[in-house]
């Protein structure tokens, strides 16, 4: 879903002049081979006939979800906090065999941490995070609607760290 919504960014709106995307960092590939990786799929064929150099303009931010302040390191979170005025917050895991501490760190922590860092951006105009499917699947019917928590997001941090896996 990421690379289909920078895609339409950088085709849609040619005003935009970078859009920073957080890689997680492997130990078979770097963040900039990943990257390379992800704007030579036909995704981009497209934008790559009307606007050749369009990947000059999205910008690889080493990071991980499943990691304290989203694990951005302090010079790039200074460059987010003083350039970016858009976020889009779109990652996840929907894995349903996911361990649990991994997936309360990728699915709440993670949003959590970015919304305090976004909180810190002078720039910042729009927040738009993008949920799970699943999100209300105690419900026998889910209408367009907000639901109240059965718990806030700290209890449930809270309660991830104070259980083993």
């Amino acid at each position: 879903m990421g690379k289909m919504l920078i895609e339409k960014l950088l085709r849609g709106c040619p005003g935009i002049n970078c859009i920073y995307v957080l890689i997680r960092k492997t130990n078979d590939k770097s963040i900039s081979k990943k990257m390379e990786e992800n704007v030579e799929n036909s995704l981009f064929d497209t934008l790559r006939k009307q606007q050749p150099g369009f990947q000059n303009r999205i910008v690889a931010i080493e990071g991980d979800c499943s990691l304290p302040n989203l694990g951005i390191s302090t010079t790039d979170r200074a460059k987010l906090i003083r350039e970016v005025s858009i976020v889009f917050h779109v990652a996840a895991t929907v894995r349903f065999n996911e361990k649990i501490k991994l997936a309360a760190a990728i699915n709440v922590q993670s949003l959590k941490d970015l919304i305090h860092l976004s909180k810190e951006m002078s720039k910042l105009k729009s927040f738009v995070h993008v949920s799970t499917a699943y999100a209300n699947c105690l419900e026998n019917q889910i209408v367009e609607k907000f639901y109240d928590p059965s718990m806030n997001a700290d209890e449930f941090i809270d309660l991830m760290e104070s259980m083993d896996e």
